[in-house]
């Protein structure tokens, strides 16, 4: 059967799909997860954060980091 399992895994899917819609729109989208930057992808003029969970998160509130928050204030 296959397919993609575990929250890392989902969520690189979804920035590799993310990535691919935004070049399609003109805009160049880069993966900066890992460098110390507020979100997953920088696609200027958006940034893009993704996360993905379930199980007993699922339907609970979703928390922003600091620098989220901070870089949209």
């Amino acid at each position: 059967m296959g397919g993609i399992v575990g929250n890392r895994a989902i969520e690189s899917a979804a920035i590799q799909w993310i990535i691919k819609l935004e070049g399609a729109a003109g805009r160049a989208a880069l993966d900066t997860r890992g460098g110390g930057g507020v979100a997953d992808i920088t696609s200027p003029p958006r940034t893009i954060e993704v996360k993905a969970f379930g199980g007993v998160a699922r339907g609970q509130d979703l928390w922003l980091e600091t620098t989220q928050v901070n870089a949209a204030l």
